[in-house]
């Protein structure tokens, strides 16, 4: 027998007092949590969904988050966790791509999008369990899904990442492994746990070590340093805006001693921040690695402080292989001057996007994971990032891709196109921007008209998109440049929006 959330239930047997998971509200041991998991697995099984059956959920960084994932697992069904702050349209496409059967909430009430899909509430759920109580552990393989993560494609729609009980363990072991964890470790999980950083890099994590898990449901520099004081917070994850609000807030009289191993992804870490972020921590090594919801979490990192390399993510973790491959897929060898798409062989890629064998088959070359990140690699193995995908925003760490976007723009009445571009941000990294054409000339608008139509392009896209895909800053243009072929030109788009910004810092 194989399932991820095992994990619980051993530690539950052999450390049943050690504190599993504390939050501001309550904190419960690792027996409390699995008498939870087992419950809430009871009422899953009761409401009628069987071994493979796919739930969502919709539910912020909590302990609900946790016991609701564990027991959808426990019960041998697969969980989808969803941004809880996702709009109609995400809910109802992913939803649908993931072909889920339920939906857990924090109270059961049905988000917009959701139609007529059972909703189901934790307490509800743990009600409506068996008169025992308690829910054995079902039975699965390393290779059934286990988790299904939402990722945007380059069409704008979607993906559903399929990952195995097999991705979720492997890891959670061979990647942490380097960094020698303990059952003693504290982790404080300030990173959203749909995401697969926080779900597969933290929370998973600390499950699978015995770890306790200190959740911050949204991350806030001075409340992420006096957590990490309170509770002697050992461990801790973030993309590089998180780290330069921390350095911004101080650490004042704040005693910090216990933080020790930090690890940086979702974006470059500029090296200013490292240095900044050690000398505001002596105790820290902060280390920067590399991965995808297409990798289960991060693949690649840098073990150590005397073994990183400054502008590398690392090395691959245990049973991984990673290789640069050019425009023909032959492979590239190590240097500098061999840069070419960067591709991953391992026991962490996924199995493949639900309902989508087009996007499944693109994105393999035979056994490797094409990532489309350009990257060379030194003779020792390190791996060096040239450029990220070629359209896609980084924005805080979470990846906006432009053509979803573009097209929710678009959908307005009164917009003809759009091309939507990243442009430089000193704490973001990167913002977005937009340039819209507008169905009228805008020499026949007056300037309230104008403004008008912003203000109604905004709230359509408030409506339509996640607050961190929505363009902060978007302009009226009577035309975007093109090729002959009718391709939009993008160094071209981004000298236009250069002549129009305000800046964004």
């Amino acid at each position: 027998m194989f399932n991820l959330a095992m994990a619980v239930s051993h530690t539950a047997q052999t450390r049943p007092h050690r504190l599993a998971v504390v939050s501001a509200e309550e904190s419960w041991t690792f027996a409390e949590l699995e008498d939870h998991i087992s419950r809430a697995a009871g009422g899953l099984r009761n409401a009628g969904l069987m071994p493979g059956d796919t739930v969502a959920l919709s539910l912020p960084t909590s302990p609900e988050f946790v016991v609701s994932y564990y027991a959808v697992l426990r019960a041998g069904l697969t969980v989808a966790p969803m941004a809880p702050y996702s709009s109609a349209r995400e809910v109802r496409h992913a939803l649908g791509t993931c072909g889920a059967r339920a939906l857990v909430t924090l109270d059961g009430s049905r988000p917009e999008g959701s139609d007529d899909l059972t909703v189901l509430s934790l307490s509800g759920l743990v009600e409506h369990s068996a008169d025992d109580g308690a829910e054995s552990l079902t039975a699965r393989s390393p290779e059934d899904v286990a988790a299904v993560i939402f990722t945007s494609g380059t069409t704008g729609a979607a993906k559903a990442a399929q990952l195995t009980h097999w991705n979720l363990w492997m890891s959670c072991t061979a990647l942490l492994s380097r960094s020698q964890p303990t059952a003693d470790d504290v982790v404080l999980a300030s990173l959203p746990l749909h995401h697969v950083f926080g779900m597969s890099g933290l929370m998973n994590a600390a499950m699978t070590w015995g770890m306790t898990l200190v959740l911050q449901p949204r991350f806030e520099a001075a409340e992420a340093l006096d957590l990490i004081e309170e509770h002697r917070v050992t461990r801790f994850s973030g993309v590089p805006t998180m780290f330069l609000d921390m350095i911004r807030q101080g650490v004042g009289e704040r005693d910090l001693s216990s933080l020790r191993h930090v690890t940086s992804g979702g974006s470059a870490l500029p090296p200013g921040v490292l240095e900044d972020f050690e000398n505001l921590i002596p105790s820290a090594t902060l280390l920067e690695g590399y991965g995808s919801s297409e990798t289960t979490s991060s693949v690649c990192v840098n073990s150590s402080r005397a073994r990183r390399r400054p502008g590398s993510v690392g090395t691959p973790s245990w049973g991984t292989q990673m290789r640069v491959v050019s425009d023909d897929g032959t492979p590239l060898p190590p240097g500098p001057e061999h840069v070419g798409e960067l591709q991953i062989c391992g026991p962490t890629v996924f199995a493949g996007y639900a309902g989508d064998p087009d996007a499944t088959s693109a994105a393999f070359d035979g056994d490797w994971l094409r990532t489309g990140d350009l990257a060379w690699i030194d003779p020792e193995g390190y791996v060096h990032l040239v450029d990220r995908r070629s359209n896609m925003i980084i924005r805080g760490g979470l990846n906006v891709y432009p053509a979803e976007v573009e097209h929710v723009l678009t959908s307005h009445p009164d917009v003809v196109e759009a091309v939507v571009l990243g442009q430089p941000h000193e704490r973001l990294g990167q913002e977005i921007a937009a340039l819209v054409v507008p169905c009228r000339p805008t020499a026949e608008m007056t300037a309230p008209e104008r403004a008008r139509l912003l203000e109604g392009i905004d709230q359509h896209a408030r409506q339509e998109l996640a607050p961190y895909k929505r363009p902060r800053q978007t302009h009226l243009v009577d035309s975007l440049p093109r090729t002959a072929a009718g391709k939009i030109i993008r160094p071209a788009a981004r000298s236009m929006l250069a002549e129009r910004v305000v800046d964004p810092a």
